[in-house]
């Protein structure tokens, strides 16, 4: 009600109407009624709080079971932390959000951030993703310890340079952005009086041992992919999203409830002549609100796989972890082509027939569907217990 007679006060005095010393007082305060508003706003209007800790969106599924794995170079250390910066290998790059991809620009070396930035991770690395060995509450694993590598048997520390296959639990932290205090305009922007970050995914906590690994792409992976992804938050340093409530909420209309991952799995040396690769998925977990798809396209030299998570629910979102890796297997013969040809088509008569059957109006018709539906099943039975006996697969 302050608000709406503030506006009104407004309409009824011109600007060029002459206003006495203390009418222009009272009119410095006038503020103060509107920023009471933004202010003391009840919970039920603000935006959605991270789930885990007010602070982290997380995918590891009830109880935070769920391991995700990252493979990268380690490419910076915070010294006296167990805060490590790791340039993903490019068939993890779908566990980064915007805030791993942007970087501090020179015109923010005013900040310390920018410059330990600057001083620590090479110029051109691209894109990283920070792993921490903090315990998060709420989440029992992890040991807030420095990370170890196995070396012929024995365990030394975690170097830069050091190729590295970790895993531990994949969240994105809603609270401030990578490099923490920093919040300039290469991670943000303005939301009206608020500002918005551009959020980053993290390992928090990670798990120990770390695994010495080799650069490249490798035939056998594991990948977690979840949704919705939650790419943008109100960021926590910034004084007006503190003094509103704001600070660390999630920006709801960024909410992208559709995570697509695409990786490329190499295959192994070709066993002889005749073969073809296959894609082999083993371990899979599922969890959470949603559905799941895998599409993979087989070549000669590994398949390139295509994840596609739906999910919408921030407090369970939709995971999707699997082992990945190529087998060779014998190539599909002629009859095995036309077998798989012939059942497509009996297939798609079949549904023809179904969608026939709901315009069938007599009795009489609807009996003469049936039979030929089943006639059709009973050809589709028949072509699949011959590619069975003659070892046809993706029938």
């Amino acid at each position: 009600m302050k608000l709406l007679n503030i506006r009104i006060l407004a309409r009824q005095s011109p600007p060029h109407r002459p206003q006495s010393a203390g009418y222009l007082r009272s009119r410095r305060f006038a503020f103060i009624p509107l920023l009471a508003t933004f202010v003391c706003l009840p919970s039920w209007v603000l935006p959605d709080q991270p789930p885990l800790n007010k602070k982290f969106v997380a995918y590891g599924g009830p109880g935070h079971t769920l391991d995700a794995e990252l493979r990268g170079r380690v490419v910076a250390i915070s010294q006296g932390t167990a805060m490590i910066y790791i340039a993903p290998e490019r068939n993890y790059h779908h566990l980064l959000l915007e805030g791993n991809r942007r970087a501090p620009t020179a015109r923010e070396n005013y900040k310390a951030p920018w410059r330990w930035y600057r001083d620590n991770i090479p110029a051109g690395t691209g894109p990283v993703i920070k792993v921490e060995a903090g315990l998060v509450p709420g989440v029992p694993k992890g040991q807030d310890r420095f990370p170890d590598v196995i070396v012929n048997g024995t365990p030394r520390p975690v170097r830069v340079g050091d190729h590295v296959r970790i895993t531990g639990l994949y969240v994105v932290d809603c609270d401030h952005i990578m490099f923490y205090h920093l919040h300039t305009s290469s991670y943000t922007y303005m939301r009206g009086i608020y500002k918005a970050a551009f959020t980053h995914a993290e390992i928090h906590p990670y798990n120990h041992p770390w695994e010495l690994d080799t650069p490249g792409p490798s035939g056998g992976e594991v990948h977690l992919v979840g949704a919705p992804r939650v790419p943008e938050a109100y960021t926590g340093p910034y004084g007006a999203n503190r003094a509103a409530g704001r600070a660390g909420h999630i920006v709801k209309d960024a909410i992208q409830n559709q995570t697509v991952a695409q990786f490329f799995i190499p295959a192994p040396p070709r066993p002889g002549p005749n073969v073809e690769t296959r894609l082999s998925i083993a371990d899979v977990e599922e969890r959470g609100d949603g559905n799941a798809f895998v599409k993979s396209t087989p070549t000669d030299q590994g398949v390139s796989v295509t994840v596609t998570v739906r999910g919408s629910n921030v407090k369970n979102p939709r995971i999707h972890r699997a082992r990945y890796s190529v087998v060779w297997v014998p190539k599909a013969s002629a009859e095995c082509e036309a077998l798989r040809r012939r059942i497509r088509s009996i297939r798609a008569r079949i549904r023809s027939l179904q969608a026939d059957m709901q315009d069938a109006v007599s009795a009489a018709e609807r009996a003469a569907i049936v039979r030929q539906i089943r006639r059709a099943q009973s050809e589709a039975g028949e072509a699949a217990r011959r590619a069975r006996e003659i070892g046809c697969t993706d029938i």
